[in-house]
């Protein structure tokens, strides 16, 4: 009897435990089949994070639904959750009802915010339930009207008082772009305190990258180089799509064009993309140091712009969107890429501009993952482009200021090459009227000596004919480097033409001239060029002019030289004659 008792007591909880088990089984079929319902959300709490995990996910198909049946779905568990506190549905996703219950358990009214933190949402629809009942609810959407948002946010936020007991918030969010879905649960000062560190950013961002565009822009109406204009039109073009797809273009800009705001994130991210390639053909001379790979970048910036127009013409938002998303992909490798093919031609402005393009095109990158949901989504994540492209702009500016350098070097030779007599390294013509004038009209004013000497080598011509025009340059390059040694601090040489040198003497009397052209004759007068087993010697004649008083021009004082110099010849040259009045 007691076995059998015990036996009837063994079998009995053994039904017991068959029958729990059974319904343990039962709820985690049912758990798995309907999804599970996510904690509710304490009004009290601070909540820093996105809200993510605390919602219950519905997701549409080919049917719409209304707000009685997705709260009979809800109820019925027929949701799902999340584990990840920002939800991202990708591109072209259907639309979705995102359930959160809201449980205060404290006898006062706490008022929070609700903010979906994306800017490009079509439409947002928004319920507050207290048990059956709709307490309150708003729409709103970059299909409406900027001014039509309850909250004059950028993003789109709804305030709420929340009462003792529970509270239901239904979100119905449609969009044909990324569904990324940031929401934020936050006191309201919080929230506006979160929105004020967000436009010092912004601020500082937009204020560095639109002083480099100016300054860029400025540079290239100064010197005409296409690596500065496409530069400029290409950061032009980063601040437009940012201010369209952070928000600031629909609240600032274009409040009452809807149609712009769900077309302008796609058009402009492919216009920043088609500027960044010109930009990079420009500057990486890509035409002339990479033809093949420039005719790539024309053809596909052609092929870029021409399936844009077909696509917008189409009215197909959705291939405007994965073309945009594409190209910026593209992009991000074309410019890398480009930047290596030119770093290996020994380009040192290519290398300014690989880093910039690994910086840029590595945070275009990882925020095209991130909005596309390839990448999970993150603060940092979502704001890789501005943080990259803040970085090139300063690095590839650096490059630009370094070219600008550069052609102001070339400029400042070119133009002292243009001054300079090729052969002797002396001042042309040209130059010395330049240089000599502005000493001469002061001098004329305070009524100061000043003399011109000009000296001709005596029989130039033999020295050519018997030697060689090699041996005649010989000699001149020998004569103009005795010039410059004796030449006193304030003295203007220049290279008068043929075998004719003239020296402007400031503040120097018709004694001292005499003194300076005697020297210069005794120093040639012993100098001598080799050629073959021999050497060359020859002489030279001089004729000196000084002002004195003002009786003479500039030009008056350099044909009595010249007089003086025609003088000297007649006299049987390698003499010194002056102007001087004894």
């Amino acid at each position: 009897m007691q076995l059998d008792g015990a036996n009837g007591v063994i079998s009995g909880n053994r039904h017991m435990c068959s029958k729990f088990a059974g319904t343990i089984v039962a709820a985690i079929l049912l758990c798995m089949s309907y999804g599970v319902y996510s904690k509710p959300l304490d009004p009290s709490v601070v909540h820093t994070d996105a809200i993510g995990k605390y919602a219950s996910i519905l997701r549409e198909n080919d049917v719409s639904l209304s707000l009685p049946e997705a709260i009979a779905l809800y109820r019925g568990g027929s949701v799902d959750s999340s584990e990840k506190s920002y939800l991202n549905f990708g591109i072209g996703s259907k639309p979705v009802w995102l359930i959160f219950e809201v449980e205060n358990a404290s006898t006062t009214t706490i008022k929070k915010r609700i903010s979906l933190e994306t800017s490009w949402i079509d439409w947002v629809d928004i319920y507050f339930l207290r048990g059956d009942e709709v307490s309150d609810s708003y729409q709103s959407g970059d299909r409406l009207p900027y001014n039509q948002r309850p909250i004059k946010s950028r993003f789109f936020s709804f305030d709420h008082e929340y009462r003792k007991g529970k509270t239901l918030i239904v979100l119905r969010v449609e969009t044909t772009d990324p569904m990324v879905l940031p929401i934020y649960f936050t006191n309201i000062e919080a929230s506006n305190e979160r929105a004020l560190q967000q436009s010092y950013g912004y601020g500082f961002l937009y204020g560095l990258i639109f002083a480099l565009l100016v300054y860029n822009l400025m540079l290239y109406v100064s010197l005409r180089n296409s690596s500065y204009l496409f530069y400029s039109l290409h950061m032009l073009a980063f601040i437009a799509v940012n201010i369209a797809y952070t928000g600031h273009g629909y609240q600032w800009l274009w409040s009452g064009s809807p149609v712009w705001q769900m077309w302008s994130i796609p058009v402009l991210m492919t216009s920043y993309a088609i500027f960044g390639f010109l930009f990079a053909a420009s500057f990486l001379n890509t035409k002339t140091d990479l033809p093949r790979f420039h005719r790539v970048i024309t053809v596909g910036c052609c092929t870029i712009a021409i399936a844009l127009l077909f696509f917008i013409l189409a009215g197909s938002l959705l291939a405007v969107l994965f073309l945009a998303f594409s190209v910026v992909c593209f992009f991000a490798f074309g410019m890398t890429y480009s930047g290596i093919l030119a770093s290996q031609n020994g380009s040192r402005s290519a290398y300014y501009f690989l880093a910039a393009a690994i910086l840029g095109s590595g945070g275009a990158t990882i925020t095209c993952a991130t909005v596309w949901g390839i990448w999970p989504y993150s603060d940092l994540g979502y704001r890789s482009v501005e943080l990259g492209t803040m970085f090139a702009a300063i690095i590839l500016a650096l490059a630009l200021a370094s070219r600008f350098n550069i052609i102001n070097k070339e400029k400042d030779v070119a133009e002292s090459l243009a001054r300079l007599d090729p052969l002797t390294g002396l001042f042309n013509r040209r130059a010395f009227s330049e240089y000599a004038m502005p000493i001469w009209n002061a001098s004329l004013r305070n009524g100061r000596d000043m003399a011109i000497i000009i000296m001709d080598i005596d029989r130039f011509k033999l020295i050519n004919d018997s030697y060689g025009h090699a041996a005649g340059d010989d000699v001149l390059t020998t004569i103009s480097r005795l010039l410059s040694e004796e030449a006193r601090g304030g003295d203007i040489i220049a290279r008068w033409g043929g075998e004719e040198f003239i020296m402007f003497l400031p503040e120097t009397s018709v004694q001292k001239a005499e003194m300076v052209a005697e020297r210069y004759r005794q120093r040639i007068g012993a100098s001598r060029v080799a050629f073959a087993d021999s050497f060359i010697t020859f002489s030279a004649s001089f004729g000196v002019a000084i002002k004195e008083k003002n009786e003479k021009s500039f030009e008056a004082l350099i044909s009595e030289a010249d007089k003086r110099l025609y003088e000297a010849k007649q006299l049987g040259r390698n003499k010194v004659v002056s102007g001087r009045r004894d």
